[in-house]
């Protein structure tokens, strides 16, 4: 029988993986862009309109999968949204052009949406007492792993010569696995221990939000903070290649942004334990700005 210390790091273990995908497949799309506009002769519009139909996608879908889960849970739709961006990305690697590139890029972003609000969701309900900051650090740290293996694997493809759909079909098939692993995985690891001890945890209101005017300065923040690093990383690589960098080199150096932020959300927890978290935030973006 599985100890609730080995469950609780079975759970991390099972939605650290998830979170490697999903990130991974989010953010190799990046590198793949200036290829997909050679590839199919897109223009900068149509460039932003692919990138746009799969960030939405995953950011308007990520409330809805938080309410379903409480019906169906987040075992069942966190695999299905898994194969479901798998599938999405094996159909991507057969794109024909424009419109089906925006189609499959809807599909597998909405897909990808159900990870961040469910993978967060299970983590919390494992470690209800102490050790939940650690467990969620070490979450958010996997997602930048994922971001730079997959972005990585992908321009080392670009630099070798592949054609584009080679490591998007690639991870569209690491999709569909990861997702089958994440329903058999968190099967053997499904059984809260509040559910076996009976005791009924105090409901809130407001879905738990203590601070609403700190939850909503969070918010536009967060706001702000992803649609300049989307703007950018989307058209870092065109800006490298029209300053005659070779196509792999370009790429690699969405992955060196990717290092750094992987680097500095590890810097950013000690930061804030010295100078506060709201002075942490702030810092880093006027630095990010700047």
């Amino acid at each position: 029988m599985t100890t609730g210390r080995g469950r609780r790091r079975r759970i991390l273990g099972i939605c650290n993986l998830a979170h490697i995908q999903h990130d991974g497949m989010v953010d190799m799309l990046y590198p793949l862009l200036p290829l997909l506009a050679q590839t199919f002769g897109l223009s900068f519009a149509e460039v932003g309109l692919i990138r746009a139909a799969n960030k939405a996608a995953m950011s308007v879908f990520q409330l809805p999968a938080g309410i379903l889960s409480e019906r169906f849970g987040e075992r069942s739709l966190l695999a299905m949204g898994t194969i479901c961006s798998g599938v999405a990305f094996l159909l991507l690697g057969l794109s024909s052009g424009f419109l089906t590139l925006l189609v499959f890029l809807f599909l597998a972003g909405c897909g990808n949406a159900v990870q961040h609000p469910l993978g967060s969701s299970l983590i919390s309900g494992a470690y209800e007492g102490s050790g939940r900051r650690g467990a969620l650090g070490t979450y958010n740290f996997f997602g930048d792993v994922g971001k730079i293996a997959f972005a990585g694997f992908t321009s080392l493809m670009i630099g070798a010569g592949f054609a584009w759909n080679v490591p998007v079909l690639a991870a569209g098939g690491t999709g569909i696995a990861v997702g089958i692993a994440v329903f058999v995985m968190l099967g053997a690891a499904s059984a809260p221990e509040t559910r076996q001890s009976g005791v009924a945890l105090p409901a809130r209101q407001g879905w738990g939000i203590r601070d609403r005017s700190g939850f909503s300065a969070l918010c536009g923040i967060a706001v702000l903070d992803s649609v300049t690093r989307s703007g950018f990383l989307t058209f870092l690589a065109f800006l490298m290649i029209a300053r005659n960098v070779p196509e792999g080199w370009a790429a690699m150096a969405v992955v060196m942004v990717f290092a750094g932020g992987m680097v500095g959300k590890l810097a950013c927890g000690y930061l804030a334990d010295r100078i506060g978290i709201i002075r942490t935030v702030v810092a880093t973006e006027v630095a990010t700005g700047v």
